[in-house]
């Protein structure tokens, strides 16, 4: 069983152990800077185990881009897939599954003292990164893992080392998933953007609450083989990660310019002639209102005739004129 880590080992891969390290331990491989833990205090130990469970090891590691192990760059650009993959052993055999309770990307390799930090899986295996690009659960076997997120940046840096912190349970496999024990990812790509489970999507909808809040019971006291709790919890930090941002070429940069150019000569043609058909607007209503008061006021001016007003002719009548120009009325 142990054997898997050792050819980690060997292959460079980028992982971090689960169990308590010393002070030489923090950096494996100092000359590629693969792998940090996370510094330890007795109120957030690295490791937590019940009773009977001493033996479990768990990592997190780094994979390829075909999802092989043995990745030896940590350079990513924003926005770029990451491909990672968490697994545990025991040295006896025991069957086991691994679920991922919480990941966070932070710039320190101290959760608690980075400042910052970037939810990627929270709600005890809500991968929330998805909601905003193409981060998933991939595949799973009991004892291990696979999924990418997507390369993130805390600052508006060029260029950035980042960590990413994960919380690990370890169940037995004879517990079915349940909201703790469960690996959700987003597909916001799909004609009905939602939730679904990579363990068995018939029960999808467990993954419900990951847009509330996905409770548990209450922890058991320390060493207490409480079936309802995971046999081992351990925090692990990956990294340092470089992420960069793509260096533009000098015409895409010259083509941005121009249309931004263009979006700003284009707003303010447009407000211009705007403003011009509003003025013309008021100008012409200024106008009529005009003409129509003058006109009123000369209607004013105009003297009543002191003759009565001529009779209005009906339709019906004709007018005949005789030799001698006398016009009668028909």
């Amino acid at each position: 069983m142990l054997l898997w880590f050792w050819l980690l080992l060997a292959f460079g891969a980028r992982w971090v152990s689960g169990r308590p390290v010393t002070g030489e331990e923090l950096n494996l491989d100092a000359d590629l800077g693969i792998a940090t833990a996370l510094n330890s205090t007795p109120e957030t130990p690295l490791k937590e185990v019940h009773m009977g469970h001493e033996d479990l090891h768990a990592v997190l590691i780094l994979l390829n881009d075909d999802l092989s192990y043995g990745r030896r760059y940590q350079t990513f650009q924003w926005g770029f897939p990451i491909n990672l993959g968490a697994r545990v052993d025991s040295a006896s055999g025991e069957a086991l599954k691994i679920y991922i309770d919480e990941c966070y990307g932070a710039p320190t390799a101290d959760l608690k003292t980075s400042g910052k930090s970037y939810a990627i899986i929270h709600n005890y295996g809500c991968l929330v990164d998805g909601k905003f690009g193409n981060s998933s659960f991939w595949h799973r076997e009991n004892n291990s893992i696979i999924f990418t997120i997507q390369a993130f940046m805390l600052s508006e840096a060029t260029e950035e080392q980042v960590y990413i912190h994960c919380s690990l349970g370890v169940w037995d496999t004879k517990k079915p998933v349940g909201l703790t024990r469960k690996s959700c990812s987003y597909d916001l790509f799909s004609s009905r953007p939602g939730w679904h489970l990579l363990e068995d999507p018939s029960l999808n909808s467990l993954c419900e609450c990951c847009e509330t809040a996905c409770t548990r019971q209450s922890p058991p006291s320390r060493g207490d083989a409480d079936p309802d709790h995971a046999l081992a919890l351990y925090r692990v930090a990956l990294g340092p990660l470089t992420v960069q941002k793509k260096q533009s070429e000098w015409w895409e940069e010259r083509c941005r310019s121009l249309k931004r150019f263009l979006l700003v000569a284009t707003t303010f043609v447009g407000s211009c002639l705007l403003g011009a058909l509003f003025t013309g607007s008021l100008l012409v209503c200024a106008l009529s209102l005009g003409s129509y008061c003058r006109r009123r006021k000369l209607e004013a001016e105009i003297p009543e005739s002191p003759y009565p007003p001529l009779p209005r002719l009906e339709k019906d009548l004709e007018v005949h004129f005789d030799e001698n120009d006398q016009a009668t009325v028909e």
